[in-house]
């Protein structure tokens, strides 16, 4: 990899987009500008906001994608795109000015086919008291202590609010699958970690790059219980979604009927011997995750 490889950007975006000209902006000021941004329109019952704020960054242009979901967005984005490596945004994820120039230096340096960067929770208001690291992550964070991980095993991962793959690696490996991650109806998740299963599968190492730093936009109606226990129910079915493709990490432990039954029934004791609100509800969202992935099991691991 050398520092005159083209990069392109990708920007799937769906509803408002609020955040989407901050992400622009952010772009038009790279310590390495990209090629080209690529913002991918899913939503087609409205005019979206993506057309009248990509004059904030002169080398964005809308692509329009007419199947609902993120990877749809992201494999519209791949397939119009020149660069020779692909580099991921969320519409609300606001980039540092050395975001992408670190991002492409880190693949270099470790010889990476995938990797993922840093992602900060940028809150509106005040953090609350009960958002734990769990919680956190479900909301993208990622950080890893500030360090650099060469190559990621399977117990770790990276998230597509900040991301990069070589095109030749998807051309060879084929696109993002359409039938894990975000819809108009649904929270599913762990489509880029399906993409990072079956890339290590395969020998390709995907890095993290602590340098590569994005902010992610956290509004308020991502901060109340029931969005969490929709994210969390959500989250159970997408790990058991995940694991119908790819097994299980063994660092994680066999999981089978019996065992996630068990844990529901431990998430429900730990709710009622916890001392704290903060501790019930963090057993309140593990069982909810938990009760997702049993859900998932049975409707026989389909997508829908």
């Amino acid at each position: 990899m050398t520092a005159f490889e083209t990069v392109s950007v990708i920007i799937p975006t769906f509803g408002e987009g609020r955040h989407l000209r901050d992400v622009l902006l952010a772009l038009g000021h790279q310590s390495r500008p990209p090629a080209e941004v690529l913002v991918v329109d899913n939503n087609i019952s409205q005019v979206h906001a993506a057309e009248a704020v990509s004059a904030a960054c002169p080398l964005a242009r809308v692509l329009h994608e007419p199947r609902n979901g993120l990877q749809h967005g992201r494999n519209t984005g791949v397939s119009g795109s020149a660069g020779a490596i692909i580099a991921f945004l969320d519409d609300d994820a606001v980039p540092c000015a050395t975001w992408l120039d670190a991002l492409v230096a880190g693949m270099g340096q470790y010889g990476a086919s995938m990797a993922g960067g840093t992602v900060r929770l940028a809150f509106r208001n005040a953090r609350p008291a009960w958002l734990g690291r769990t919680e956190s992550a479900l909301l993208s964070e990622l950080l890893y202590d500030g360090r650099d991980i060469a190559r990621l095993g399977e117990d770790r991962y990276i998230v597509g609010a900040n991301m990069s793959v070589r095109k030749s690696v998807l051309e060879q490996n084929g696109w993002f699958d359409a039938e894990l991650d975000r819809t108009a109806t649904s929270l599913r998740s762990s489509g880029e970690l399906e993409y990072m299963r079956r890339l290590q599968v395969r020998g390709h190492r995907i890095s993290f790059i602590a340098a590569a730093v994005v902010d992610h936009q956290i509004e308020s109606t991502r901060l109340t219980k029931s969005y969490f226990l929709k994210r969390s129910y959500w989250q159970g079915r997408s790990d058991a979604l995940l694991e119908s493709r790819w097994p299980r990490p063994a660092g994680l432990g066999e999981r089978n009927f019996w065992k996630n039954t068990a844990q529901i029934a431990q998430r429900a004791f730990g709710i009622a011997a916890a001392g704290t609100r903060e501790k019930r509800l963090h057993h309140l969202f593990a069982l909810v995750r938990e009760w997702g992935y049993l859900a998932q099991g049975l409707a026989g691991n389909r997508s829908r």
